[in-house]
């Protein structure tokens, strides 16, 4: 529609021609459960950020000469608060998360992984609403800002990179786990190790592997499965046999 004034009555009519031509799911709000565990996702994020800038704060006092212990005691209690709040709220995540059976089962799925902590399989499950309204690992991505965008205008080349105007919460907590994957998941590892030489910079290949190991994630969720390892390598052998047989 080339309509470049902005007012009520047009962005109105704008508004019902969507409605009209496209065919659009009704939206459904997050269950009670999903919006405490998300809120509480959101509230540790936030301490772990204040826990942060009090650690950039204590090396600042470390390499100072001159020292306040008046300070130094009242940067401890700050820091011991902050590390008992956040425990707090891990052990409530974790109660909160116990009281669905469902949740337990499914969530057992995704920790299966090797490299994948509670805190972080939780909190992909609270901002996804337990993957309610993902219908496929494009859909994911998008929704996480880990899909590829690239800009081209004559003979003007940009370079790709991932959008970023998804869940930021999404890509925070994956950047730990997907760490660990590179040092003890047999299949993730792997993957992050033949990427790596191909790009300029080893976080790109990172971010690679944070968008492998999301959509594992659904994977998993969605059709009820443990983690297996050694699925690369029978899907392979699978193929090589169909091909034999072909």
């Amino acid at each position: 529609m080339d309509q470049r004034s902005k007012t009520d009555a047009l962005d109105s009519k704008m508004l019902s021609m969507l409605g009209c031509e496209r065919r659009l799911l009704p939206w459904s709000p997050p269950s009670p459960l999903m919006q405490t565990l998300k809120a509480l996702s959101r509230e540790r994020s936030a301490l772990i950020k204040d826990k942060c800038i009090e650690k950039n704060r204590q090396g600042a006092i470390d390499s100072s000469i001159y020292s306040n212990k008046k300070e130094i005691k009242r940067f401890n209690q700050r820091l011991k608060l902050l590390n008992a709040q956040i425990e707090e709220i891990e052990l409530e995540m974790r109660e909160v998360a116990a009281t669905d059976l469902e949740l337990t089962k499914k969530l057992g799925f995704i920790e299966s992984i090797p490299g994948v902590s509670f805190i972080s399989a939780i909190t992909v499950i609270a901002e996804t609403s337990g993957f309610a309204l993902i219908n496929s690992g494009k859909q994911l991505t998008s929704y996480a800002g880990y899909d590829v965008v690239m800009k081209e205008s004559g003979t003007y080349r940009g370079k790709t990179r991932i959008s970023k105007k998804g869940n930021r919460h999404i890509r925070a907590v994956l950047h730990m786990p997907s760490m660990t994957c590179v040092r003890v998941n047999p299949t993730l590892g792997p993957f992050y190790q033949r990427l790596k030489p191909k790009k300029a910079k080893p976080i790109v290949a990172l971010v690679a592997m944070q968008r492998k190991l999301l959509i594992l994630m659904y994977t998993l969720w969605k059709n009820e499965e443990y983690y297996d390892g050694e699925f690369e390598q029978k899907k392979a052998a699978s193929l090589q046999e169909t091909c034999c047989t072909g």
